[in-house]
């Protein structure tokens, strides 16, 4: 495509699922601006930031959901195997058995006689809930209930707050117009609670009012990144105040994920 002249953004964004639309306005900005090559570089830093961000995460929580998961099928396997042979022992006994032991040989007994409809009806369950949550308004009740989870909830809002901001800092620096850049990191935010309050702030922008202003009232953003782009706006200095507050929040998920898993 390039050979026939068509501009290297251009040619990327008739492949949308290999290069988006974040990668095709980064190439554009620096294409209009002479500079691709800073563009790429600046790309790339970006995206391999991403990709470890996501690597520590999956690495640190590697160990505790794999014991979740043991854990959880010896606990299946007691109940349902173990259990129900020394019932026996307990039936013999003729006595009055405490009620945490009539609950547990219940729960054997559960297992037993309807395992497989409960692991039927738990896929069944699991199978909707997706279904549900694929859907716009099904997600963004899964958004908006996830945030309210204790410390997964936090979690879950910072993670997606230091993706708004390195995203948005890569964009402006690449030239992107913030109106177009915000566009852009509504669709990459990866929450549709904070992507509909970005899509507010950017109407708000629109008709001549600064970005720090709607994001605060959004009640969404912490003080510390409105705040900061509110001088970095007034100082012309929004870029690296967007790198400082990512920076910030990234360290931040990290260590609220190590202490999770801890």
């Amino acid at each position: 495509k390039v050979r026939e002249g068509s501009s290297l953004a251009d040619a990327l964004a008739q492949h949308p699922k290999t290069f988006p639309s974040l990668y095709q306005q980064m190439v554009r900005a620096g294409e209009a601006s002479g500079t691709l090559d800073l563009i790429l570089t600046r790309l790339a830093e970006y995206l391999e930031g991403q990709v470890a961000l996501r690597s520590k995460i999956f690495s640190i929580l590697a160990y505790p959901v794999l014991v979740l998961s043991m854990s959880g099928m010896i606990l299946v396997f007691l109940i349902a195997f173990v259990v129900p042979k020394v019932t026996v022992i307990f039936t013999d006994l003729n006595r009055a058995l405490p009620w945490p032991t009539v609950l547990l040989l219940s729960i054997s007994d559960l297992f037993r006689n309807y395992g497989l409809l409960l692991i039927l009806l738990l896929g069944i369950g699991i199978l909707s809930l997706r279904r549900v949550i694929q859907t716009p308004q099904g997600r963004w009740h899964y958004d908006r209930l996830s945030r309210k989870l204790p410390l997964i909830g936090r979690l879950f809002s910072i993670m997606a707050i230091a993706r708004f901001a390195k995203t948005l800092a890569t964009l402006l620096a690449g030239g992107v117009p913030l109106l177009t850049a915000l566009s852009i990191v509504e669709k990459v935010v990866g929450n549709k609670v904070i992507e509909a309050a970005v899509a507010k702030a950017r109407e708000n922008i629109q008709e001549g009012e600064g970005i720090a202003a709607p994001l605060k009232r959004s009640g969404l953003f912490p003080l510390l990144l409105t705040n900061l782009i509110a001088v970095g706006e007034k100082s012309g200095q929004l870029e690296p105040m967007l790198e400082k507050v990512s920076t910030t929040y990234e360290r931040e998920v990290e260590t609220t994920v190590t202490t999770v898993t801890s």
